[in-house]
């Protein structure tokens, strides 16, 4: 075994090239420099090193330092090239022949620079010639084995033959695969010029692992400039070994280390009521490294247009976002009929994010998306067509140190698509306090009590926010819809308990409005204007400003317990033990009846007591109202669960199993009321059956009777009236069953594809899974009743390992129609994926089929055919 050592003669710490797949060519072939260019053998005898004589650790050998022969310093002449020491030796063999000046390197030979390996089954260097050769070999049985294989850090690049000399600078590489980020590059021939610059005939680049790729981008020939250019001869497409008509006759890729702009190629359509189309031509600019900018246009042949701007950026460890403008005329149809369209849209999203890291104590953020209803009504996709709300925000927030106070500022959109009115906040202050308990001990020892538990809590909010219709948005007349105020609100609670079992919790609660203008109503009979009548029997309004201060407070107090349950079985039972858990509580709040007089928050128009109204009732944050409260409230909770064995199960032989998850009751009794003291009773209940049966109810229970002529709530309770406890007003149940085949697998398969990492198209792991939901509601407030029931079905199956079909429907009892239905059909191709989407029936009626690359990197080498109630596209 032999250590060469040199120092270099050439930059050996050049910086890596951009391109992924073939700038590692360039250093396959420097390290053949490196190995090639060390001081020439001493002229004397072969000399043949046996695998005896070469320490080796599980058939690999072992470099030990105990055998290294150092060469002595060279002389001015000779001046040594390398910087590292390079390393080689053969598992089997080393071979000098010293009068050839040549090396062989036999059965598992290694190479070592720095972080570079070279291993191959042959290794030859003669310096004769100037040449390095490394090569796999024939076994008794033909096959070929010990291919050349380079490896740097974690990249891993394997040939058939490697050849170079080191004199020329030149060298040639048959039949190379490299990998890198999920696609696979195959050159038959590569050849390695002294000017760096390499060349690449018969290339292939497909994301298939197979050894023969199912399909490829083949290149006839290729030239690759260090820190320049990729310049490459005709491209198609292969697939299964046939060519394919999609080809271009040659590419021309920059090749630099700097970001690079270019034009954007558009695509082509068809939409039926927007004409032929050319989409998304545009430009792209790589403006620095920390920004960028793409403009994008789009024309159709009915008349629409689109343009939009899009702008990425980032600064590690700060911030980063992107944000995007749109504006597009939208025309469909044809002038003078029904359905023709004539309308523009805008779109303005921001998106911004900053590193927790930047800034620990505050955090500023948005998501903004701001749109007409246009955008969404005449978009050309489902979701955003579906879109029945859009919501927009900027938010900072800032924790101050060493308090329990933080500060919270934000900017709030809302968009109704369905009515197109808009709602924005554009101004929120808020400032919060965490409970503080001022009154706790500051010693550890000492037991807390009913006043060192209490706690007071704070917040104070400022808003200033308006609705209008989106058409009125920009309008100078909108600052009329402002409202703005301030709130506060102060709560003082503690907890106590008593007898052992019971916990007492009383509370205080204080809110303050501040609210800067009034309203003041006056019934008018008539007005005059330039002799005319106007107005006649209106009422007006008017507006007062000034400061006003609008408040309201309550108090409460609440009792609870926890009750528990057990009932043990027999030992010979398979149920070993049923465990009940009761939470029953009572409480009281007060509040006064704050639209008595003396608050001056209601007045009469007129002096007409049937029409009151309140001077704040345009206020942001309400109006206190009456009448007096009392409310003696009551609840009670239940939960049921039972242990059983299970023998098989050699850690806990037992299992635990919930019958009841929830079983509640909830009403209150108001004591201040002169009738109808009680609320409605409100019951609920759930339920998981076998782990696989959801099950939720609910109802609401009125004690009182209706007026049988004028359908409103009397003073009298149903019992008395028919012997009933009371009417039903609403109700409702959920029935959710899912089901899927590894419901029948061993724990031991289950926990094997727990670990095994988690990919997309595992989806074809799963035989089969259905899932049934059914819906039935019930509401009947006084004489008029509906009822809604619904079912709905979603499952999938694989027919074979390769084929899965999946689908989605369901039925309307109560307007006896199905509901949104889909079928989808998909093909597993290994390195490709077929798939097939059809609606059959309903407004969203169309069907799709989609054949394409799985990999993310050529996601666009795809076919696409549609045709649904919006777009064909090709």
């Amino acid at each position: 075994m032999h250590y060469l050592w040199c120092k270099n003669s050439i930059n050996t710490r050049n910086k890596k090239l951009v391109s992924k797949h073939f700038i590692r060519y360039i250093i396959i072939f420097k390290l053949l420099v490196l190995v090639a260019s060390c001081p020439v053998m001493s002229q004397t005898d072969t000399t043949i090193v046996d695998s005896t004589k070469i320490s080796t650790k599980n058939n690999t050998p072992v470099f030990d330092s105990s055998t290294i022969a150092t060469k002595p310093q060279s002389t001015t002449e000779n001046k040594p090239l390398l910087a590292s020491k390079v390393e080689y030796a053969s598992f089997d063999t080393i071979i000098s022949f010293m009068n050839e000046r040549r090396i062989i390197l036999k059965g598992n030979a290694k190479v070592l620079y720095e972080d570079i390996e070279l291993t191959a089954a042959h290794i030859e260097i003669d310096f004769s010639k100037n040449e390095l050769f490394a090569r796999g070999i024939t076994d008794s049985t033909g096959f070929v084995e010990g291919f050349p294989i380079f490896k740097e850090g974690q990249e891993v690049y394997e040939s058939k033959e490697l050849r170079y000399n080191f004199k020329t600078q030149k060298g040639i590489i048959t039949d190379v695969i490299t990998e890198q980020d999920g696609g696979y590059l195959h050159s038959m021939r590569t050849k390695k010029h002294s000017e760096n610059i390499i060349d690449l005939k018969a290339g292939k680049y497909t994301t298939c692992d197979h050894e023969h790729p199912h399909y490829y981008i083949a290149m006839s020939k290729a030239r690759v400039i260090q820190d320049d250019k990729i310049v490459s001869g005709p491209l198609y497409l292969v697939i299964k070994d046939v060519p394919t008509p999609l080809a271009i006759p040659f590419g021309f890729f920059p090749f630099t280390k700097e970001q690079t702009s270019g034009l954007i190629i558009p695509s082509y359509g068809e939409s039926e009521r927007r004409g032929f189309s050319l989409e998304d031509l545009g430009y792209y600019w790589a403006l620095n490294d920390y920004m960028d900018l793409k403009v994008l246009g789009s024309i159709y042949s009915y008349g629409s247009f689109r343009g939009s701007v899009m702008s990425r950026y980032k600064k590690r460890y700060r911030f980063g976002g992107n944000v995007r403008l749109m504006y597009e005329k939208i025309i469909e149809s044809e002038r003078g009929l029904d359905d023709y369209v004539n309308t523009s849209a805008y779109t303005i999203q921001w998106q911004h994010r900053q590193d927790p890291k930047a800034r620990p104590n505050s955090n500023f953020s948005a998501n903004v998306n701001l749109k007409s209803t246009s955008a969404n009504k005449y978009a050309n996709n489902i979701d955003s067509y579906l879109e029945s709300t859009v919501n927009s925000s900027i938010n900072y927030s800032h924790n101050l140190p060493g308090t329990p106070f933080s500060f919270n500022a934000q900017l709030r959109h809302t968009l109704n698509t369905r009515d197109s009115s808009v709602t924005m906040t554009l101004t929120s202050l808020n400032l919060n306090m965490k409970r503080i308990t001022p009154f706790e001990s500051k010693k550890s020892n000492r037991k807390p009590n009913i006043i060192s538990k209490i706690g007071i809590t704070y917040k104070s909010r400022f808003e200033n926010s308006f609705s209008v219709h989106e058409d009125d948005l920009f309008k100078s007349d909108v600052v009329d819809q402002f409202r703005f105020g301030v709130k506060h609100d102060v709560g003082v609670s503690t907890s106590a308990k008593f007898l052992k079992f019971f916990n007492f919790s009383p509370s205080a609660n204080y809110t303050e409005r501040w609210y800067f203008s009034s309203i003041r109503k006056q019934y008018v009979d008539d007005a005059f204007v330039n002799g005319e009548t106007i107005d006649v029997g209106r009422t007006l309004t008017d507006t007062i400003t000034g400061f006003n201060r609008v408040y309201d407070y309550n108090v409460g107090a609440q009792v609870n317990t926890t009750v528990y349950g057990m009932f043990r079985f027999k030992p010979f039972m398979p149920i070993e033990v049923i465990r009940m858990v009761h939470t029953p509580s009572v409480g009281y709040s007060y509040k006064p009846n704050f639209s008595l007089d003396r608050y001056g928050y209601y007045d009469y128009v007129d002096g007409d007591p049937n029409s009151t109204y309140s001077y704040y009732e345009n206020g942001i944050y309400g109006v206190p109202g009456g009448p007096k409260s009392g409310a003696v409230t009551f609840s009670l909770n239940n939960q049921v669960g039972m242990k059983i064995k299970t023998p098989k199960d050699t850690v806990s032989q037992t299992k635990k199993i919930d019958l009841l998850k929830q079983l509640s009751f909830n009403t209150s009794y108001n004591i201040a009321a002169d009738s109808l003291n009680w609320n409605p009773i409100a019951m609920r209940a759930s339920t998981n059956l076998f782990q696989k049966v959801n099950i939720n109810a609910s109802a609401t229970l009125d004690p009182y009777a209706l007026n049988p002529i004028t359908f409103k709530k009397v003073n009298e309770f149903q019992f008395n009236v028919d012997g009933k406890l009371g009417r039903i007003t609403s109700a409702r149940l959920t029935v959710g069953f899912s089901i899927d085949s590894k419901l029948f697998e061993s724990e031991e398969e289950k926990e094997e594809t727990q670990s095994s990492q988690y990919d997309y198209y595992d989806y074809f792991d799963i035989p089969w899974r259905f899932n049934l939901d059914y819906t039935w509601g019930y509401s009947k407030p006084s004489d008029v009743k509906s009822v809604t029931q619904t079912v709905s079905l979603n499952g999938n199956f694989s027919v074979t390992k390769f084929w899965k079909i999946g689908f989605r429907t369901g039925y309307d009892f109560e307007n006896h129609k199905m509901s949104a239905t889909s079928f989808n059909i998909t093909r597993d191709l290994h390195c490709w994926v077929m798939s097939f989407r059809w609606i059959p029936f309903g407004r969203l009626q169309s069907y799709s089929f989609t054949i394409g690359v799985k990999s993310s990197i050529l996601q666009d080498l795809k076919y696409d055919k549609r045709s649904n109630w919006y777009d064909t596209t090709y």
